[in-house]
């Protein structure tokens, strides 16, 4: 999760890795902040997706915004860690 950070404050993250005392509670708040999205996108010149709804249509998703999804969505289906090594795989390729 530190190279994440990392990345997202080369992004402009504004926050700093937290101390090994916060470890995965600090980890788990940065998660929840979009602004850390919105950077790590940034850093990793995410592009925006295209998206189908329910109904069928079409529309483009921000990058930061799909990816975020993407890993709340393995976090609750799966687990954390499985949700931060899909994120690691990501900021790596």
């Amino acid at each position: 999760m530190e190279n994440i950070i990392k990345k997202a404050i080369e992004g402009g993250f504004a926050k700093h890795l937290p101390n090994i005392e916060d470890g995965l509670t600090a980890y788990r708040r940065y998660v929840l902040d979009s602004n850390f999205w919105e950077c790590l996108g940034k850093a990793c010149k995410w592009e925006g997706k295209e998206i189908i709804d329910t109904d069928g249509d079409t529309g483009i998703m921000s990058g930061w915004l799909y990816y975020a999804m993407e890993f709340h969505n393995k976090n609750l289906t799966e687990n954390w860690y499985k949700a931060v090594k899909y994120l690691e795989d990501l900021i790596t390729n």
